[in-house]
């Protein structure tokens, strides 16, 4: 159970039992995951006819400590992938166990007939007593748990267990199906090793980035009194003002990769996980669930702007804290607290849309 398998022997193992080239089973393994990773965002469980369950776990939030200080930390909540197989997998898989049989000591006559003598009196010699009759009678205990991608005991297994031999095509048919289950639990294993690093890599970002939520300092007062002075300004002079130019943004590509999402793409772009409404805003034709990026399409990155980009920062979390709220997601508080934090008279106007508790939990925040 301590041996690693690396990704690249599952693949040739793969490629050996299967009869295909290794390209195409790169590809199916990872496409797979994909495929599934996409049904549990939307609807937080998948089902393989004949193969099993896929469930999507909330974890709550605890307390723990920092690795490499030590300091006492709070994780976040996350989710987790969870995996159970279905009856007939679990009894193929428990095939091999089912020669095990369970022996029961319930009464005084089984005692005796194994040779144990009851005294009131204590044993001078217990071990050997206990090596003795366990020569005569080993004892096999067997404990049901919940099956998890693993070899366990199925009663059922062991019940319709017979001693009779079978022909020899029956058995030719369970030697290939005992390869074709051997591949398809390959490439679930590895499905799951996938997803479980995509949805703990987000989560453990999000948990690192969290605490820069309170470095993010507020928009001085002063630069919307100057606004507002410009503003009156303007409106005395009977002279048009000249047309505005918008400035034209620099724009960089990115491709797509197994793994990344918008929060990780704002990090490693503008240093600021938090600024990842400017993609999505960029992009809105190419990406339509902000918790999903399809692998190999290109992303368009723009410059920031500055200032005027605050408000477009706090409409994209706020459109997020909508959406995670259906969903009754501990994550939309967050998306509020920093909509606020960016652009506080944008929040505002959409006060009667926000939950009161919500935005009042918000400004409490800030105001410490």
């Amino acid at each position: 159970m301590n041996e690693k398998i690396s990704f690249d022997s599952i693949i040739n193992a793969l490629v050996q039992k299967s009869n295909v080239n290794k390209k195409f089973a790169n590809s199916f393994v990872k496409e797979m995951a994909q495929v599934i990773q996409e049904g549990l965002l939307r609807d937080n469980v998948v089902t393989l006819s004949g193969f099993g369950i896929f469930k999507l776990h909330n974890v709550p939030e605890r307390s723990g400590r920092n690795i490499q200080t030590g300091e006492p930390i709070t994780i976040a909540a996350h989710r987790k992938v969870m995996f159970k197989p279905e009856k007939q997998l679990r009894a193929l898989i428990n095939k091999n166990y089912q020669h095990l049989r369970a022996t029961f000591f319930n009464d005084q006559d089984n005692l005796e007939s194994n040779g144990v003598i009851l005294s009131e009196e204590p044993l001078t010699q217990p071990e050997e007593t206990f090596e003795g009759a366990a020569q005569k009678s080993p004892l096999k205990e067997t404990t049901e748990k919940e099956p998890v991608l693993g070899a366990t005991i199925d009663n059922k297994n062991i019940d319709s267990a017979g001693n009779e031999e079978k022909p020899q095509n029956i058995e030719e048919k369970e030697d290939h199906l005992k390869k074709t289950t051997l591949i398809i639990s390959v490439i679930v294993i590895l499905t799951i090793l996938l997803l479980y690093l995509q949805f703990s890599g987000d989560d453990t970002e999000q948990i690192a980035n969290k605490e820069s939520t309170n470095q993010v300092e507020k928009a001085p007062a002063s630069n919307k009194e100057n606004v507002d002075k410009e503003a009156l300004t303007t409106k005395k002079t009977p002279e048009k003002p000249p047309p505005v130019q918008k400035k034209v943004r620099s724009v960089k590509s990115h491709k797509a990769e197994d793994g990344d999402n918008l929060w990780k793409l704002a990090t490693k772009y503008y240093n600021d996980g938090y600024l990842w409404p400017l993609i999505l805003q960029a992009n809105k034709d190419k990406i339509k669930n902000p918790d999903f990026i399809k692998s190999g399409i290109e992303i368009s990155i723009p410059a920031i702007a500055e200032k005027d980009d605050s408000q477009l920062i706090a409409k994209g979390h706020l459109m997020a804290y909508e959406e995670y709220k259906k969903e009754n997601d501990t994550e939309a508080l967050d998306h509020l607290y920093v909509a606020y934090k960016y652009d506080k008279s944008y929040v505002e106007k959409f006060s009667e849309e926000i939950n009161e508790k919500d935005l009042q939990s918000v400004k409490e925040q800030l105001s410490k």
